[in-house]
């Protein structure tokens, strides 16, 4: 087993499944996406600041 560093978030392959952006509850000031959101982000520079 791993050592976890605080603030880190693991997902299970089951998260890639379903909405393309989406909030978590529990982690009230983290936004998720999908890879495929992330790639047409960073391919429309979108990705910075």
């Amino acid at each position: 087993m791993r050592d976890w560093v605080e603030g880190q978030v693991a997902l299970s392959p089951a998260g890639l499944d379903g909405p393309d952006p989406w909030l978590e509850e529990v982690r009230e000031d983290d936004t998720f996406m999908s890879d495929a959101l992330a790639q047409a982000l960073i391919s429309a520079k979108l990705d910075k600041d």
